[in-house]
Order: structure tokens, then C-alpha cells, then sequence
């Protein structure tokens, strides 16, 4: 008998006869399945979260700041800012990051898109010149950037770094304090989110078409000391809010296109210095005709106010601040006469402008009395009589400051006689 390598070669020989024969063909022979490769691991972003989720906790942190309805709505600046900081800003920015930078980097682009950013005469994302020293703008120079922070905006730097924000609080280096922007050619509206700027006490956007209205809830900035929007077309009231913010010193909106009245309230600011809310043309600022209020005499820290050619009437509040420097409100309905302002005890008064008010009776020889003048206008009044002649002994020829006075002195028979004076009406 054969054995088992004799049994095998006789069925390899029969298998080959057959197969010469071509009957049949070789049976399939199964081979074990090719394991499937793993599958991909579920990509990550930059802040290693998986895909989709860092954008699901970046909307819902600012939908914190803005409403989610604005980040949803195609090309508001909300929409934008978002929008950049997702899918282009560089810096990437986790839902997780603390400090300031997280929520200030987005509501920093929200401003940027809000007032034109892509406009900007210096520093902008998409601006012909980022120069830190500032640029020429329609004649005048823009605002120069921050020792140390000179990058242009929506760049990948922190954004302490963008041109015009400043961080000098030693301890919260990373939270912007100071946001200063003048005449770099902005628009828009200021928003509401820069309310997130939690340590900001210093904003200044002069000189611009920034329009719309002063959002309300910058009041809850209550680190706010210095605010200047002046030169833009910003409408609507001075908010409630501002008279609320213990720090505030200057209030400078002069040249805009504000209405309503210049509340009582205004004298709770125990540390107000500057108050500024005139205009340089008639057809600005237009308070219809309101009064001031009286309690402004007694502001002990006023050193500038004005409000020129804003539409005010009534009697001239009896100025008493002891602080005053510069008083102009010319050019509006006020009545009465010179009585009121305790003179005597304005002791730093350099400048007055009374000009262009009906306000009669004579000029007060208590004025004489402010030795520090340097300017005043009493043209285009109902005034009458005699320059006092305590007035006309602190001009600069007699050895004083008082360089310009000026009277309705012109004519024959001039409503005020003034032989002192350096320009007659």
C-alpha cells in the first residue's frame, strides 16, 4: 500500500490531468479577510477639543457679551468678530483661557468691525500705514500708539499690543486700561460690548462719523474716568448711567449731534474737572432750549466747561468753583445779568466767554478781581455802560494777563464804553 506521500502525488496527478483536460477550473481557495485599518482619530483644533466643539463653547461664552442673535446675523460686527477669532485669528483663543484676553480680544473686534475698522487711517487690519508715531490724516495727525504697543489691529498679537489699547495695571497685565483712537478716519457706531472692558478708565475716539447713540452700559464701566468722543456725529442723550460713575473727570462730547438736557444729576461727579459739550458751528449739539443746572457752581473740581452754542437759555448758573480755569457759554439764550457767579472767587479763571447771550445790565467790577484772566468776550450782549476800570488795569500793557477784551464798544454811541479794550463789536 501506498503511503501517506504516495496517496498525496497520486491526487496531485489526477488534479493535474484534469485541469490539462480544461473541464474544470482550479476550486476557489477562501483566503482570511484583510483586517480593516482603525479609524481615524476625531481631529482636533488648535486648543485640542474636538472638531465643532471649540466654536460650541466660544458661542456660548459670548453669548455672555453679545446676544446670540447678533453673533448668528451674517456681517453684524458681532457676526465678524466671531467669525475671525473662529476661523483666522491666529492667536487661537480657548474656551478655557483665563484672564482678560478671551472675552477683550472679542469684544476688541467687535468694536474694530463696529466703528469701520476696515477704514482706518493707521493700524488697522487692511490700513495703507500702521505707523506708531501716528500719521497724517486730512491735515492733522492721528493718535500715536502706546510705548510697547504698536501692532496693527486683529493681528496675532495679544490685544495689549494693537495700536491705541494700553495695559498699565500691574495687576491685571493682560486687561486693556486705555483705548485711545483719535482722527483715524472711524465710523459706525461704538458698541455696547465695551462694557467687557472691565478695567478700561481711559477712552478717547475724537474726531471721526461715529454715529448712533452712546451706549448705556458703558455706565457700567466703573473704573471710567476719561471719555472723549468729541468731533463725531453721535446722537441721542447723555446717559443716565455716566452720572453714576464716582470716577469720571471729563466728559468731553463737544461737536456732536447730541440732544435732550444736562441733568442735575451731573453733580453727583464730586471729581468732575472737564466738561465739555459746545459746539465750534451752530446745528451740533442741541439741547432745546433746557436751563443748566445751578448746583454746576458747585462743583469743587471743575476746572473746563463748555458748552457754547448748544441751545441752552435761562440764567447763568452762579459759578463758585474755586478750581474754574476756562468758561465758555457763548452763543446760547441766556438771560439775566452778571450777578449771579460769585467772580471774586473764581481765582483761576484764565478764560471767558460770554459772548453772543442777551443777557443785560453792566459788567461786574468784581471781574477785576480775577487777576489770573487771560481772555474775555463780552461781544454781541444787552450789556451797557463803562468797562470797570478794574478790569482794564489786569490788561498786559498795564503789567497783567488779560491779552484780549472784548466789549460791544463800536460805534458813535456803543453800547459799552471801553477804552481798554482789544477788539470793539
Amino acid at each position: 500500500m501506498r503511503g501517506k506521500e504516495g496517496k498525496a502525488a497520486v491526487e496531485i496527478e489526477a488534479w493535474e490531468r484534469i485541469l490539462s483536460k480544461g473541464s474544470i477550473s482550479m476550486p476557489y481557495k477562501p483566503t482570511a479577510p484583510k483586517p480593516s485599518p482603525p479609524s481615524p482619530p476625531t481631529p482636533l483644533d488648535c486648543c485640542d477639543l474636538p472638531s465643532g466643539e471649540r466654536e460650541k463653547q466660544l458661542l456660548e461664552l459670548y453669548s455672555t457679551v453679545s446676544s446670540k442673535k447678533d453673533i448668528e446675523t451674517k456681517d453684524s460686527p458681532q457676526n465678524k468678530a466671531f467669525n475671525w477669532i473662529l476661523n483666522k485669528d491666529e492667536y487661537c483663543v480657548c474656551p478655557s483661557d483665563k484672564g482678560c484676553e478671551p472675552i477683550q480680544r472679542y469684544v476688541m473686534a467687535v468694536y474694530y468691525y463696529s466703528t469701520k475698522g476696515e477704514d482706518w487711517a493707521n493700524c488697522g487690519a487692511s490700513s495703507a500705514t500702521c505707523n506708531p508715531s501716528g500719521v497724517t490724516n486730512k491735515g492733522s495727525n492721528t493718535s500715536a500708539c502706546y510705548s510697547g504697543a504698536d501692532q496693527r489691529w486683529l493681528s496675532k498679537d495679544p490685544s495689549c499690543k494693537w495700536c491705541g489699547n494700553n495695559c498699565d495695571d500691574p495687576l491685571y497685565p493682560d486687561c486693556i486700561t486705555q483705548i485711545n483712537l483719535d482722527n483715524i478716519n472711524q465710523g459706525g457706531t461704538l458698541p455696547q460690548e465695551l462694557k467687557n472692558i472691565t478695567y478700561l478708565y481711559f477712552f478717547s475716539n475724537e474726531d471721526g462719523t461715529i454715529s448712533g447713540t452712546i451706549p448705556p452700559q458703558l455706565g457700567l464701566l466703573k473704573n471710567l474716568s476719561f471719555f472723549d468722543i468729541n468731533f463725531q456725529d453721535v446722537q441721542g442723550t447723555i446717559p443716565d448711567a455716566f452720572y453714576k460713575l464716582d470716577n469720571l473727570t471729563t466728559l468731553d462730547l463737544n461737536d456732536n449731534k447730541m440732544t435732550g438736557t444736562i441733568s442735575s444729576d451731573i453733580c453727583n461727579l464730586k471729581d468732575l474737572f472737564f466738561f465739555q459739550a459746545g459746539n465750534d458751528e451752530a446745528g451740533s449739539n442741541n439741547f432745546g432750549g433746557s436751563t443748566l443746572p445751578s448746583c454746576i457752581g458747585s462743583i469743587p473740581t471743575l476746572a473746563v466747561f463748555d458748552v457754547s452754542n448748544s441751545n441752552l437759555k435761562g440764567n447763568i448758573p452762579p459759578f463758585n468753583n474755586p478750581n474754574l480755569s476756562f468758561l465758555d457759554v457763548g452763543d446760547n439764550d441766556f438771560t439775566g445779568s452778571l450777578t449771579g457767579p460769585n467772580w471774586s472767587n473764581l481765582k483761576n479763571l484764565e478764560t471767558l466767554v460770554l459772548s453772543g447771550n442777551p443777557i443785560d445790565g453792566t459788567i461786574p467790577t468784581t471781574i477785576g478781581e480775577i487777576k489770573t484772566l487771560q481772555l474775555a468776550d463780552f461781544t454781541d450782549m444787552s450789556l451797557t455802560g463803562t468797562m470797570p476800570a478794574e478790569i482794564c488795569a489786569n490788561r498786559n500793557t498795564n503789567g497783567g494777563n488779560l491779552e484780549f477784551l472784548q466789549s460791544d464798544c463800536e460805534g458813535v454811541t456803543p453800547k459799552v464804553t471801553c477804552t481798554c479794550c482789544t477788539f470793539c463789536n
